[in-house]
């Protein structure tokens, strides 16, 4: 039995944390043998995803308490390097897994002093805002056995970013457990946020940040409101921009339209509430929110960036538009809003899509397969 230790830096809500639980939860027991550790501890959604990992039987370690500023994370970091060392003594892994780059670097600095360890970094996102974490990659990449990435966009971005050999970046799609999706029951949702009666709902699950260009849903909105009465925008996301995107909202008069949910960790019983999904993001690598919009049989909205083209196929599974353009969204939107049987359609091949490239049965299998040639391979490909 292969022992994996699995490194995150924190179990807070989003996309890769939920793919880092699912894949330790499900990795098959009999043939490996995993090790959860989560660099910080705390945050929105810790103790979540910490119960979820601890009653599948497999034990969750943590370094330090959750920091914000830069001078503890530095400290912590060098801190948490050698814990790790001391973490891979006592363990004995055959694997570390690592997810983010500050776990990838991590992990790979503690290699240094560990001997003859297999290191699998896993990249999640096309490195636009922290262009320094590609700078990383290039100085400490040759510390990893293979770099993984959830998109074939992400796989080709990383290799002309860093000059790794093709043969290192290894695509393995995330996955979707279809099995576990909540039944399709919204009137408990629509009334809480006074969804009743409403034309047409357009929603978002996502982060208030930046990368996810909400600033611009809302801007076609405004637009949208405008020609149809009494369509709703449901946003179910929380983040650093959650008070600037709300004075926005309001500054554009979309009090009655615009409703934020705040923090959710039901997020997924709010998609069967949904008409359109919408995503307008700046970049990304493979957007969780959209595969799981797509498994609820939903049409999707989204930009031509990063891996988003490979999931939302342009006039098939949903509509693509240039980022950071309101009004291309706008025209997107009531281009379905328009049209039930194309919003249908839509949702149905999104749905048989997920059915046949996204499973979580195929991430974990393609996963599995990679820890065993990693196993079986001699010496080290460094």
């Amino acid at each position: 039995m292969k022992k994996i230790l699995y490194l995150i830096p924190g179990l807070t809500v989003g996309g890769t944390q939920k793919i880092f639980a699912e894949l330790i939860k499900n990795i098959d027991k009999k043939r490996f043998s995993p090790v959860a550790v989560s660099i910080e501890e705390g945050g929105e959604g810790f103790d979540i995803y910490k119960s979820s990992i601890e009653l599948a039987g497999v034990k969750l370690c943590t370094f330090n308490p959750r920091r914000k500023s830069v001078i503890p994370q530095f400290a912590d970091t060098v801190s948490a390097v050698f814990r790790l060392k001391k973490l891979i003594d006592e363990e004995k892994p055959d694997i570390v897994h690592s997810f983010l780059p500050r776990a990838n670097f991590i992990a790979r600095a503690a290699r240094i002093m560990s001997g003859n360890l297999k290191i699998i970094s896993g990249v999640r996102v096309e490195a636009k805002e922290k262009k320094y974490h590609v700078l990383l990659d290039r100085l400490t990449g040759g510390l990893a056995d293979v770099v993984t990435v959830n998109s074939r966009y992400l796989k080709e971005f990383y290799q002309a970013k860093t000059g790794m050999r093709p043969a290192k970046v290894v695509f393995i799609p995330n996955g979707i457990d279809l099995a576990s999706l909540p039944g399709a029951d919204p009137a408990g949702r629509k009334k809480e946020f006074g969804l009743e009666g409403a034309a047409l709902v357009v929603g978002v699950v996502s982060r208030l940040a930046y990368q996810k260009g909400i600033k611009f849903l809302l801007e076609a909105a405004k637009d949208l409101a405008a020609r149809i009465g009494n369509i709703k925008f449901v946003i179910v996301a929380w983040g650093p921009d959650e008070a600037k995107l709300k004075k926005y909202a309001q500054d554009l008069g979309l009090e009655k339209n615009v409703v934020f949910t705040g923090l959710r960790y039901d997020s997924m019983e709010f998609f069967p509430c949904f008409d359109i999904f919408v995503l307008p993001s700046l970049y990304e690598g493979m957007p969780n929110s959209i595969m799981e919009a797509m498994a609820f049989s939903l049409p999707v909205i989204s930009t031509r960036v990063s891996g988003i083209p490979e999931l939302v196929e342009d006039g098939k599974t949903g509509l693509l538009v240039e980022p950071e353009n309101s009004r291309e969204l706008a025209d997107a939107l009531l281009k379905l809003a328009e049209n039930a049987g194309l919003r249908k359609e839509m949702g149905r091949k999104g749905r048989e899509k997920i059915e046949k490239e996204y499973s979580m049965k195929r991430m974990i299998s393609e996963t599995e397969a990679l820890y065993e040639s990693l196993s079986l391979s001699q010496g080290d490909s460094l």
